[in-house]
């Protein structure tokens, strides 16, 4: 299949859709872009008197997470000398990767790459009285990660760093591909970005619409948001990857 005749709906706030239609359009692929989701960054400097006195290591959520703590922490005298070289639980391997370029040292991925994993990996790796377990992240934190670790003896704090403000309505741009059967794909990457879609995908009643579009979701938690939705067809990555994302796509 000539991946010309392949047109990809990339719904990723704008920093990471730019990035990855520049690569998909590298690729022979079509692009348009609707990020469903916009991020808004809260503190710009860590406050002394909110952190605590002994930090023993970080859970991270999302590779943002990871993006916003090094712009809020790297400048504090102790992350290069020591926060950065304690253990590091991520979801996934692209958080994971996210954490090794922000200059993490012991990075641990959770297995399985969900909420779940993560509480798993963190009673594993730390241990009550040693200090505090940060979870920095979204102003939402999923899965209850922190009131759980307490609950097992463990010191663990939730710092909201950004908070995620979801498109009230779809782009005219993007009803009009659905409208036109231009868009093939659509790429899902979150469970947030999915819950965005479902919900404006009935506010326009446009349901009727995805019939002649392929949805490739992140994981299989995302596909089971946007199953009811009567797809062309839904495929889940092998892994939670942009690479393992995009050998979903058609081939030449």
């Amino acid at each position: 299949m000539n991946t010309s005749n392949t047109c990809i709906l990339v719904t990723r706030p704008r920093a990471e859709s730019l990035q990855i239609q520049k690569d998909l359009n590298a690729k022979g692929y079509r692009v348009i872009q609707a990020p469903l989701l916009t991020i808004k960054p809260f503190l710009q400097k860590p406050l002394e008197g909110e952190l605590p006195a002994t930090i023993q290591g970080w859970i991270f959520s999302s590779s943002n997470g990871v993006l916003h703590t090094k712009r809020v922490f790297s400048h504090h005298p102790l992350f290069s000398s020591i926060w950065s070289h304690q253990s590091a639980i991520a979801v996934g391997p692209t958080t994971a990767q996210a954490l090794k370029t922000s200059g993490f040292s012991r990075v641990i991925v959770a297995q399985p790459h969900n909420s779940d994993g993560l509480f798993q990996a963190a009673i594993d790796t730390f241990e009550p009285d040693r200090g505090t377990v940060i979870h920095p992240g979204n102003l939402h934190a999923i899965g209850r990660i922190v009131e759980r670790l307490q609950q097992k003896n463990l010191d663990a704090r939730h710092i909201p760093l950004y908070h995620t403000q979801s498109l009230p309505a779809l782009p005219s741009h993007v009803i009009r591909a659905f409208r036109d059967h231009t868009l093939t794909h659509i790429m899902l990457f979150s469970i947030q970005t999915a819950q965005t879609l479902l919900q404006l995908v009935k506010k326009h009643e446009i349901s009727h619409l995805l019939s002649c579009c392929s949805c490739l979701c992140l994981s299989h938690a995302i596909k089971d948001i946007v199953q009811e939705l009567p797809w062309k067809e839904h495929a889940v990555a092998k892994n939670p990857l942009y690479h393992d994302m995009c050998e979903l796509l058609p081939k030449f």
